[in-house]
């Protein structure tokens, strides 16, 4: 059995998660010692992006995730959200008020 570094760090480009070491405002870092998964992203980081995503980070601990190295790891992890950015400002409020403005009483 090939031995895994400690952490293992993917990065989201793309619309999914990649083994290269260029950096992105959204990572999986993935800790096969320790059996957990924790998705990272930066306050600039693009909404869609974020829960496209948690999404496919969300399938991981499933089916688990296919290496460079042809290794698969992941499986049966547990899996964290750091930093959650939420929706952006705009879409917190009703739709009514996004796209009509005010309404006047």
């Amino acid at each position: 059995m090939p031995s895994s570094p400690a952490i293992i760090k993917l990065n989201f480009k793309n619309k999914g998660f990649v083994q290269e070491a260029e950096e992105s405002e959204i990572t999986l870092l993935v800790d096969p010692q320790a059996k957990k998964m924790v998705l990272k992203s930066s306050p600039g980081a693009n909404f869609i992006d974020v829960r496209t995503a948690e999404r496919q980070a969300r399938s991981f601990p499933k089916i688990g995730i296919p290496l460079k190295n042809g290794e698969n790891v992941g499986r049966g992890f547990d899996f964290q959200i750091e930093n959650d950015i939420g929706p952006p400002d705009k879409l917190r409020h009703s739709p009514r008020q996004v796209y009509m403005g005010p309404t006047k009483e």
